[in-house]
């Protein structure tokens, strides 16, 4: 299993990474953590956040205040490919903290 660490270091060495599609819960750390500490060092990257639980793990409060994506589990596959397109689009890449969206 490689850790969020492994990770980290190869998405901020790869150019033409531009989405990342993450768990709020992981092994190592939370998901919100991880997309912070990438966005720090790639700021335009588009962020997905997905998260089977509905309690306090899932961390609606942060993904909300920060403005990320987010996707409930689970979803059919029509909705994952709808979640990426808008959250891969110029104009909605630039959303403003506090404006996250839950994609049905």
């Amino acid at each position: 299993m490689e850790t969020t660490k492994k990770i980290t270091s190869q998405c901020i060495c790869q150019p033409k990474i531009h989405l990342v599609f993450c768990d709020v819960v992981l092994p190592d750390r939370d998901g919100p953590e991880l997309v912070d500490q990438l966005l720090s060092r790639k700021p335009k990257l588009c962020i997905l956040l997905t998260s089977g639980y509905t309690d306090q793990k899932s961390q609606w409060s942060v993904i909300r205040e920060r403005g990320f994506r987010f996707l409930q589990k689970p979803y059919p596959i029509p909705n994952l490919l709808r979640a990426i397109r808008r959250a891969i689009e110029p104009s909605k890449r630039n959303q403003k903290a506090g404006t996250a969206s839950s994609i049905p």
